[in-house]
């Protein structure tokens, strides 16, 4: 190979359309230098057309440049020759580290595009890359061998450091840049994370110099994609309701005609359960309306997946009988006989979906017993599946107190609960479930136990704030609560940007009663 005194820089400028590409993929790994001598020795008769005279660069060693391709190399190239009429028949002789150049001239003026955002993938990566000239924003998918793949082009409403809005032929986007940079360990660069907001028909003006609720509304109101559920309370508690209200019931009612058996052994009812009651409380958010005959249906298929404990399954999972008949093949002796174990969560879904269907649970102490039952000593509750550990945790402790409030019950030790929930309230004001710890030595011989950091969350903090509300308490500091809400804001909504995670956050800043705190933010 070569020494360090003998590197030298020869800079490409790359034509994406020419026989570079064809050689680029054969010579370079990912980000990388050239395969090998065969594959090199194959290529040595073909001819580079469409390259400018290469010549060394000035500083004599190996760096980056933000060129197409950094070269290091112990002769200067002719593109009107082929590498075996050059003397290159081997990696001593040539070697490429491939870059961007050409990708990030605008197509249209020729300027150089600044990159606003990236994104990793498999084997690929994609660059948000911005012409101020032509004020057009491309998404560029770059391959493996740093190959052009796609490109998409939007034009450019509004532009900050932070944000960008854009509009393509069907909708306007919303891209936020957020966090402090790292490095990625596919480009090797450092990049931000960011947010997209896909919208439809939105007010610009709104959105680029509103003030912070204005926004908030305005991005719920026109999100192209949206959780329905809590986009509709999220609008609630902003005092507004969603603008295709009337199709967005007819909507919901056609879906229910989808929920026309139970599942199958084998599969997750508690899936089921989970669509089954978002659909009808979405219905009861729009105060739309379900026929007896639709209703008495429904009902019928929620109670058919209660157990006779009272609960609700989550799994209706199999198991073999060793006392059923002889199989010809393989000559096992089984019968499938379905297992059923009640769970806090399908079983707070299907109350959910009972409720909104305004049938009352007949022998609802069973249940009640149930949950009371996954209440543990430390006052938290557990998920009541007895194949698990069976450790508190904030959300299963949220779903078994929402579910016997639903059935006008109270847990069993109520100050325990309280006490418990109050615990979990983080110095920054946020709720967060204890520390958790990961056997590895089942899964790798020598392994070691690992402690799994838990962290704050706007789902959680709501979900400790909501329990407590339903237990007629509140966090032990209501004050550091607000304010780690407010700290999750950002200039469109809350958190990670979905309509949850600002759903979670309203909420608990209503149920906190400081919802006025985002009327005067800009």
């Amino acid at each position: 190979m070569l020494s360090t005194q003998e590197e030298k820089i020869v800079e490409l400028d790359v034509v994406p359309e020419s026989k570079t590409r064809e050689i680029k993929n054969i010579l370079s790994r990912r980000f990388g230098l050239v395969a090998d001598d065969y594959v090199l020795e194959k290529t040595v008769d073909t001819k580079i057309p469409g390259l400018e005279i290469l010549k060394f660069g000035k500083s004599g060693k190996l760096e980056h440049t933000g060129e197409d391709a950094t070269v290091r190399t112990a002769i200067p190239l002719d593109e009107s020759k082929t590498l075996g009429e050059q003397s290159v028949s081997n990696t001593d002789e040539i070697i490429l580290k491939w870059a961007r150049k050409a990708t990030i001239r605008c197509p249209v003026c020729g300027l150089g595009r600044t990159t606003f955002a990236k994104e990793s993938g498999f084997h690929a990566y994609s660059e948000l890359l911005v012409c101020l000239n032509c004020k057009r924003a491309d998404w560029l998918l770059v391959g493996e061998h740093n190959e052009p793949i796609s490109q998409s082009s939007e034009e450019i409403l509004w532009q900050t450091n932070d944000i960008l809005i854009t509009q393509n032929d069907s909708d306007v986007k919303i891209y936020e840049l957020y966090g402090e940079p790292y490095v990625s360990s596919f480009t090797g660069t450092r990049i931000r994370s960011h947010r997209v907001y896909e919208l439809v028909n939105p007010k610009l003006e709104t959105l680029s110099h509103g003030k912070f609720v204005e926004r908030l509304r305005e991005v719920l109101l026109c999100r192209k994609e949206r959780d329905e559920l809590e986009t509709i309370l999220a609008l609630r508690i902003l005092g507004k309701e969603p603008r295709d209200s009337g199709s967005a019931i007819s909507q919901f009612l056609a879906r229910l005609g989808d929920y026309d058996a139970l599942p199958m052994p084998g599969t997750c009812p508690e899936d089921f359960l989970h669509r089954l009651s978002t659909d009808l409380e979405c219905l009861d958010a729009l105060q739309g309306s379900i026929g007896p005959s639709e209703t008495f249906r429904l009902g019928k298929i929620v109670l058919a997946l209660r157990n006779p404990n009272g609960g609700w399954t989550k799994e209706i999972s199999l198991h073999h009988d060793k006392e059923g008949e002889l199989e010809e093949s393989p000559g096992w002796r089984f019968n499938v006989v379905s297992s059923f174990k009640s769970n806090v969560a399908p079983t707070y879904l299907a109350l959910k979906a009972l409720r909104c269907l305004h049938i009352e649970l007949k022998d609802s102490r069973s249940t009640i017993d149930f949950l009371n039952k996954c209440q543990n000593r430390d006052g938290g509750f557990n998920c009541g599946d007895s194949s698990v550990t069976r450790k508190s945790s904030i959300s299963d402790t949220f779903e078994a107190v929402e579910a016997l409030n639903i059935l006008g019950a109270k847990p069993k030790d109520l100050k325990k609960c309280v006490k418990w929930l109050q615990a979990h309230q983080r110095p920054d004001g946020g709720f967060a479930d204890d520390p958790g710890e990961m056997d590895w030595s089942a899964l790798i011989v020598g392994g070691k136990k690992k402690t799994i950091k838990s962290e704050t969350s706007l789902r959680q903090t709501y979900h400790a704030a909501k329990t407590l509300s339903t237990l007629d308490s509140a966090p032990k500091n209501v004050k550091s609560c607000i304010e780690y809400v407010m700290n999750q804001r950002t200039w469109f909504g809350f958190g990670n940007g979905w309509p949850s995670d600002t759903f979670h956050a309203l909420s608990t800043l209503q149920l906190l009663g400081a919802l006025d705190e985002i009327m005067s933010v800009f």
